[in-house]
């Protein structure tokens, strides 16, 4: 018979659900601790990452490149309640907690100091956001103020920020409360500080949430280079709470959280640089599914990473969504197989790739670090697969004017805790297919693909004409196979 006439099965390898753009990776890392989460992760002038996350007992710094290899990583601190950090200027990292640490690009110590409250000298009650100002700092924290209630002094959390100079001697600093707010209702009120950002002007945004018996709200201030208050914004939407917000290139602000009442979901709204809301919307998922951080792509598509959303190979998995500039859903990515409820960090790498960094279950180590640097379309490598895109819808979403008073105030006295070195480990678990193709002969017998896997067994298949035999035995034609190895990692291959 003719050559032509001989049939042949082809297999083409595609990591993942697409074919994807490299640079990505998808590497692993553990600590003797118990991971309590990632609470921070900047792309530093070098074009690699640091990351920020505590365990039970300490505060650590990882400092990869740009192909997600280990640098060097840093205890730090002697303590883990460590919630943010910066790069400021002249390539100095500004780590932020009750503590404000001030390191040399390694990780070293240039200076600490812990902020006060200042009536009492009582440490802040809530954890700090910093940002960098050129080669110093503003940073973002709640303490203790003084008020009169009902003839008597009394004490209360106020919002405070600090411009620092690059010597951690403050500028000047600011603090906002209510005292009428508190005197009528009589209730003491918790501040938590969230987020500080400097736009390109220098004016500085804060965000909070207060809290007292009878309502919870979000504050937005702006103020300019010098403390003077510009706008001080209520949210009117409820108990919604946003983990992370961005200053776009075109200077409106972008803040993503929690889903909206009842409604599970990711929450997001824009608003411009005069505190106008652009656009209020909601990724809807059946799980908590909120975001948990956010970050510009270079095209001006917007990258989120959240937490957790169902479906897939496990019950809950974090991952990520490309959206447009509008929140409309481009591609839905999960950290396949990783059961997990901890919250992601995302940041643009390049300008093919984003890095989202979660953590998760655990091999021999009580809880994992991964991080995953996927194309701007979604594209991965590893462990990872599709979900279908999510509905968006609008939500209401409003702000009054608030008058909260704002003072000078405040002092610092300096500490030290000389960061220790400790080495992170790396492991490894990704898996690959390969398939060598068995033709059929001229007499039309059955030809096949017998498959190799690399990942850690046992391993389950299914082929997309039923069969769930590691190897395919078929007439001529295009088959698709799923492999899921015994870390629920999943590859789908044609």
């Amino acid at each position: 018979m003719k050559k032509d006439r001989i049939l042949k099965l082809i297999l083409a390898v595609l990591i993942s659900y697409q074919a994807c753009a490299q640079p990505v990776f998808n590497r692993y890392y553990g600590v003797s601790g118990t991971v309590l989460g990632i609470q921070d992760m900047i792309k530093t002038y070098d074009d690699g990452s640091l990351t920020l996350f505590n365990t039970n007992t300490n505060g650590y710094l990882l400092k990869l490149n740009n192909e997600g290899d280990t640098l060097w990583m840093k205890n730090i601190g002697g303590r883990n309640d460590y919630m943010s950090i910066a790069e400021t200027d002249d390539y100095h990292i500004m780590v932020g907690g009750i503590d404000l640490l001030k390191l040399d690009e390694f990780g070293d110590e240039v200076w600490s100091k812990q902020f006060l409250g200042p009536i009492d000298g009582t440490p802040q009650s809530n954890l700090s956001s910093v940002t960098k100002v050129g080669n110093g700092s503003a940073l973002l924290t709640s303490e203790r103020y003084q008020y009169w209630n009902f003839g008597s002094w009394a004490y209360e959390n106020a919002l405070s920020v600090y411009k620092l100079d690059e010597n951690g001697d403050t500028l000047w600093t600011k603090h906002l409360y209510d005292p009428a707010l508190f005197q009528l209702s009589s209730l003491a009120v918790s501040v938590s500080a969230k987020k500080i950002l400097e736009d390109d002007f220098g004016n500085l945004y804060a965000y909070a949430v207060f809290v007292d018996a009878m309502d919870t709200y979000n504050i937005f201030w702006k103020l300019d280079a010098s403390g003077n208050t510009i706008w001080i914004k209520k949210s009117t939407s409820g108990v919604t709470q946003y983990n992370d917000g961005i200053i776009k290139s075109n200077g409106n602000l972008v803040f993503v959280g929690e889903g909206v009442s009842s409604i599970n979901g990711a929450s997001a709204f824009e608003m411009d640089a005069s505190g106008n809301v652009i656009w209020s919307k909601l990724i809807t998922s059946v799980n908590s599914g909120q975001g948990s951080d956010i970050t510009e792509l270079h095209n001006g598509n917007l990258a989120i990473s959240v937490k957790p959303l169902p479906g897939g190979s496990v019950t809950y998995q974090s991952g990520l969504y490309i959206c447009n500039d509008t929140l409309d859903v481009l591609s839905t990515t999960l950290h396949g197989g990783d059961n997990t409820s901890g919250f992601g960090k995302i940041i643009q790498h390049d300008d093919l790739g984003i890095v989202n960094g979660i953590s998760t279950r655990a091999f021999s180590f009580t809880t994992e670090l991964n991080f995953c640097k996927v194309d701007t379309l979604g594209g991965t490598v590893g462990c990872h697969e599709q979900y279908p895109n999510p509905s968006v819808i609008d939500v209401a979403i409003s702000f009054t004017d608030f008058p909260l008073n704002d003072t000078i105030g405040g002092s610092s006295v300096p500490v030290s805790n000389g960061p220790i070195h400790e080495s992170a480990v790396e492991y490894f678990r990704n898996f690959d297919l390969e398939g060598n193709v068995i033709s059929a002969d001229c007499f039309e017998e059955m030809g096949g693909v017998d498959v190799s896997a690399n990942g850690t067994a046992p391993y389950s298949f299914i082929w997309s004409n039923g069969t769930n035999a590691e190897d395919l035995v078929a007439y001529a034609g295009i088959y698709q196979v799923t492999a899921i190895d015994a870390n629920g990692c999943i590859i789908s291959d044609t």
